[in-house]
């Protein structure tokens, strides 16, 4: 384009301008051009005034103000304090304070406001009269010098600064003081306006820790630049100030000069009951991060910005600590208040605002640990104990937070003061850091007392290492923390290790005490006794087991972490010794154990059929090598726990068991074929940790050759010989039942002796028959058959004499196999091949939703597949999603599936999860739903214990009723509704209805009792049709009605249907005789009649949804409200969407 070009159209752009800019002013397009022209003759001054702009505090300061007591610092916040002798005091001229009520520095910095903001309004006014910056430029080149853009940059952001603060303290004042209104409107109304009497000073002390609000009244939120007309400068006899709108919410600005002598009317004072007030009213309906959420708001918006304002800049990236965050971070440090702009500008500062508002947070955080200490339990149960640990845990991280972001914001206001820094900083953390303290204590006493509540979970050891790695993370925030932490953690661990000493010790009795109690003189009794005992201890050994593998493994990592800690933390080795000495106490008990079953396994009477002694030798080896795999496994976390320095106090320990098992070993277990049986891999194993050197040096010679010479006769015993006898043995024991144990049994041969078994077999192949009869060439029979002298005779048919035995093994075993065919077919419990073929080939195609995911975490695993959460990256919104594996060859049902769940698609209900599609892949299937985070309903009823209250068990029957009779209206059966697919949402008020695994459309549109036929749902919930499948009979939508009815017994009773039954065939079976599930006693009239109308036999004489739905149990109760809080089911429910 050429510069004439170029030219005409600029010329033509501003001609635009000017048009549009004479049409707003409702002049002719010459009137606008001289108008512009004669205002644009003023903007040299103006940008001459804001280059020499210096706000003066002396010069502003009216003669007839009298501020002798302008100084008092009556909020507490005490920071750089100025000199009695200092000329700008005598004129009431604070020199720099941090006090939010110093009427020096409020009429300085309203006064700046009003001259800052007089000055950006007319540069913003001028900035009008052209039609772009380039245009203003082009005319002002001062407009474009970087002088004059980083004065600008640094004046807005004061402003911009003082004005967010000044707000931000209003909508503080208003948000905290709203719950305590109501407490000071019974006062006089002297009690909000207080005069400045000689008594002010005396009551600083008494208000040290006060914090203020100053509330500006909605009719005095006057704009500070209505008083700019008087100040304005006029260039060329125009006014900018005249063209230039205000805005009009100002705050805190001082327009009067008898508002100074009012200043106080508009302070607030908010104590400690202001605080705990608004943290009782918001903790009632949400937690404790929720309720101080709007603190990180705070934060991020005002105090962070403020902070990096505050802070030094030497004018390079690399040395701030914090880094850029978050865009701008740059020049909020360039323009801050250290920069040269900012020093020659001379702007009050909004440090006072500042540091009041950095003190919010804490103060407000100090409240609450305060209330927690006052609102001490004295004895909580278990799940209250864990909820407290919750909130506590929750309250001490957010605590360190603010501690944390308040030492960074106090080094930032006085920055230039280091002493007053560590002054500021000390005087108001030093009783935060002492309550922060106590409720640490408390935490850890909570911790201590749900360790000793849940001793026999086994899961509550992963939950310790995890509340152990939250304690190192807040220690070094808390006042002496890690030393507190780590006394308790050692007495916590050695808690642990002494439950399991007493449960080694408590068990074994109250198994024995069992077994006393079923003896009886019957034979068939005390077998059973035996048997149940067995199976106690083996129990036994294996939950032990693992409770010493997790209580020792944390010890262990309980001193990994110790040690590492700087010695400035403290002397832990009283703990560490007598954590080491409740690891070693252990042992000895785990010794006797294994003692004592071997000496009771002794003195028990052996029976006198040699079946049912190898039986009791078999399960006592069994229950013995797990408790010798217990005792492996301890060791073996023994040696990891103690240093190699230390194994002088483990070596005979280590040696004695080695001893032990090898006893055990050649005086139990059967010896050795040739090969190392798999039962003795981990005892040969631990034998190889005895035999290191740095176990092996501490013993005497005389022990070492012992050892020696034990374990030779040991490997030598395990490993064995192979010898032809073993053969025969290995006969012997084919015709034996077989045994559960892993190790060999030392039996007796039963086999023939070789002449035996040669000679019938010579029978066998003799080519002479009775009677004369032929043998057939290709089977084996005997036959009965009548000689020529009319007597009977038996006739053996064997196969021909090429056939070898494996051949005719291999025959009888494919007979007998056609034979259990031919039964069970008769019985219809197998179907049978077919040779034809399908006609329509099914061709899966790989298919994907319509929106982009992302997969999160795994949340669970059950029958069908895994389950995980996804992220919809077009919404964010988190879903869950179901990973199926296919198998080979089942197109068919996949593609039945795909389409059954293109219908769930199209389905959105307020109480149905919802599917968003499927993903079809070569070798998985992935199903996208709706996520429930809030668990199942399954696990509300089992925490509840009792059940559920009526009102609220009528709440979910309605919603219940509301999911089925949407799916009815599709044309659709569940078959297979139950608690644990029925989830819960909008923290429990809502039920969503899911898992249509099982479910089927159907194509009729009408009730019908026989729509469906096929065996599929949870037997304590299935309806008598859905078993009683005779003929062709099948089941329909009254097939869900009779699972409604069940899990109505549930949630009103706590317990599922049929709970006195174990097995699914009595459930089968009293469903099939007629009988129903019992009703609740609790429930009322209307409930158990509800639930009859639900579980009728007949499926015709069952109600529909519909017709439930005006019954009277299942009225409308949403005013009813599911309080979870105290649930302890929210740890395992999140897994329940996997089913």
């Amino acid at each position: 384009m050429s510069h004439e070009e170029t030219r005409w159209q600029n010329e033509l752009k501003d001609l635009i301008w000017l048009e549009l800019q004479a049409h707003h002013a409702e002049r002719t397009p010459l009137a606008q051009d001289e108008y512009l022209c004669k205002q644009r003759e003023a903007v040299g001054a103006l940008l001459t005034e804001i280059i020499e702009y210096r706000f003066d505090p002396v010069a502003n300061v009216s003669d007839n103000s009298s501020l002798g007591s302008t100084l008092s610092n009556d909020s507490g916040i005490d920071g750089v304090t100025s000199t009695a002798s200092s000329p700008n005091i005598e004129l009431g001229v604070c020199p720099g304070c941090l006090s939010m009520f110093c009427r020096a520095c409020i009429r300085s910095q309203s006064e700046a406001l009003k001259q800052v903001e007089g000055l950006l309004g007319r540069l913003e006014t001028a900035e009008g009269l052209y039609p772009s910056s380039q245009a203003f430029a082009a005319n002002y080149p001062l407009y474009k010098s970087p002088e004059f853009t980083d004065r600008v940059k640094a004046m807005c952001l004061w402003y911009n600064m003082t004005k967010h603060h000044r707000l931000k303290l209003l909508i503080l004042g208003k948000l905290l003081m709203f719950a305590h209104a109501k407490m000071r409107q019974d006062d006089s109304v002297d009690s909000g306006i207080s005069s400045r009497s000689s008594d002010t000073t005396d009551s600083i002390e008494h208000r040290q820790n006060v914090v203020r609000f100053d509330i500006s009244q909605p009719e005095d939120n006057a704009s500070p630049s209505d008083s700019n007309n008087s100040n304005a400068s006029s260039f060329g006899g125009v006014s900018f100030a005249q063209s230039w709108s205000p805005t009009t919410d100002s705050l805190f600005t001082c327009n009067e000069a008898d508002r100074l002598d009012r200043l106080d009317f508009y302070i607030l004072e908010f104590d400690r009951q202001a605080y705990r007030k608004y943290i009782e009213d918001v903790l009632k309906t949400r937690g404790l991060r929720k309720s101080l959420n709007f603190l990180e708001i705070l934060h991020t918006a005002v105090l962070r910005k403020a902070r990096l304002a505050l802070e030094k800049y030497d004018g390079k990236d690399g040395d701030s600590s914090a880094g850029e965050e978050y865009e701008g971070d740059r020049e909020l440090r360039r323009y801050g208040v250290w920069s040269k702009e900012a020093k020659e500008l001379n702007l009050p500062s909004y440090r006072a605002a500042f540091v009041f508002l950095t003190r919010v947070p804490l103060d407000l955080v100090h409240e609450f640990l305060r209330m927690r200490l006052e609102q001490k339990p004295e004895q909580p149960s278990a799940l209250s104990v864990r909820q407290l640990m919750r909130e506590l845990r929750e309250g001490l991280r957010i605590a360190c937070i603010h501690r944390d972001r308040f030492e960074a914001h106090s080094k930032a206001a006085v920055a230039s003061d280091k002493v007053a820094c560590e002054s500021l900083f000390d005087q108001h953390i030093s009783e935060f850091d002492e309550n922060l303290k106590a409720v640490f204590e408390l935490y850890l006493n909570y911790l201590k007392q749900w360790v000793d509540m849940v001793q026999h979970d086994s899961f509550h050891k992963n939950l310790i290492e995890d509340e152990w790695s939250f304690v190192k993370s807040i220690a070094g925030d808390i006042k002496d923390g890690y030393g507190v932490a780590t006394i308790k953690f050692c007495e916590i661990a050695c808690t642990m290790l002494y439950q399991v000493k007493e449960f080694l010790i408590n068990r074994p009795n109250e198994i024995e005490s069992s077994f006393k109690e079923g003896e009886h003189e019957d034979e068939i009794s005390t077998k059973l006794t035996m048997m149940s005992v067995g199976r106690e201890l083996q129990g036994m050994f294996v939950e032990a087991r693992e409770r010493i593998v997790k209580s020792v493994a944390f010890a262990r990592c309980l001193r990994r972490d110790i040690e590492k800690m700087p010695k400035s933390f403290g002397d832990f080795t009283t703990s560490i010794l007598e954590l080491k000495g409740a690891v070693l106490d252990l042992r000895n008990e785990i010794t006797k154990v294994i003692e004592d079953f071997q000496i009771s396994a002794d003195r028990i009477k052996e029976p006198l059929m040699e079946i049912e002694r190898i039986s009791i030798n078999t399960r006592t080896r069994e229950i013995l090598h797990q408790a010798y795999k217990m005792g492996f496994d301890y060791h073996k976390e023994l040696c990891k726990l103690f240093l190699p320095e230390e194994r002088v106090v483990l070596a005979r320990s280590l040696v004695s068991f080695a001893f032990l098992w090898m006893d055990f070993v050649r005086t139990r277990c059967e010896r050795g074929r040739g090969l190392r049986p798999r039962w003795a891999n981990q005892g040969l194993e631990y034998l190889m940790t005895v035999c290191e050197p740095l176990n092996t040096k501490h013993l005497t010679d005389q022990e070492f050759e012992e050892l020696k010479t034990c374990m030779d006769r040991c490997i030598s015993h395990v490993v064995g010989t192979a010898t032809p006898a073993a053969i025969s043995d290995v006969e012997g024991l084919r015709k034996l039942p077989k045994s559960r144990a892993a190790s060999p049994v030392r039996v007796r041969s039963r086999t023939p002796s070789l002449n035996l078994h040669q000679k019938f077999r010579d029978s066998l192949e003799s080519p002479e028959v009775f009677g004369g009869t032929k043998r057939s060439p290709t089977s084996s029979s005997t036959n009965i058959v009548c000689t020529s002298d009319g007597n009977l005779a038996v006739s053996l048919t064997v196969p021909e004499r090429g056939l070898t035995r494996p051949q005719r093994v291999a025959l009888a075993v494919k007979k007998l196999e056609r034979e259990i065919d031919e039964r069970l077919r008769s019985r219809e419990l197998i179907g049978q091949l077919t040779d034809r073929k399908a006609v329509d080939r099914v061709r899966i195609k790989s298919r994907r939703v319509t929106f982009t995911w992302q997969r999160g975490i795994k949340i669970g695993q059950g029958r069908f597949g895994k389950v995980y959460t996804v992220v919809n990256n077009r919404t964010g919104e988190l879903l869950a999603m179901k990973e199926v594996q296919l198998q080979p060859g089942d197109h068919r049902a996949i593609k039945r599936v795909a389409e059954e769940l293109e219908i769930f698609e199209g389905i959105q209900h307020k109480h149905l999860v919802r599917y968003y599609g499927v993903e079809i892949h070569r070798e998985e299937m992935l199903i996208f739903m709706e996520f429930c985070a809030e668990g199942t309903l399954e696990s509300l009823v089992a925490g509840s214990g009792n059940g559920l209250p009526e009102s609220l068990v009528r709440k979910y029957t309605r919603q219940l009723l509301l999911a089925v009779s949407t799916l009815h209206a599709h044309g659709i059966v569940h078959r297979d509704i139950k608690p644990a697919n029925i989830f819960l949402t909008d923290e429990g008020n809502c039920l969503k209805l899911g898992d249509f695994g099982s479910a089927v459309q159907i194509k009729a549109h009408t009730t019908m009792p026989g729509e469906l036929q096929g065996f599929v749902g949870t037997q304590a919930y299935m309806a008598p049709e859905v078993f009683m499948k005779t003929g062709s009979e099948g089941h329909g939508r009254a097939a869900d009605i009779w699972s409604v009815g069940c899990c109505v017994i549930e949630m009103a009773s706590g317990r599922r249907p049929w709970a006195e039954y174990d097995s699914n065939y009595q459930i089968m079976f009293k469903v099939g005789m007629g009988e129903s599930p019992a009703t609740p006693k609790n429930l009322s009239a209307e409930g158990i009649d509800f639930i009859d109308k639900c579980l009728q036999h007949q499926s015709r004489r069952r109600a529909t949804a519909n017709a439930l739905l005006i019954h009277t149990f299942a009225k409308a109760y949403e005013d009813v409200n599911a309080d979870l809080s105290s649930r302890s089911y929210n740890s395992k429910n999140k897994l329940s969407q996997n089913e």
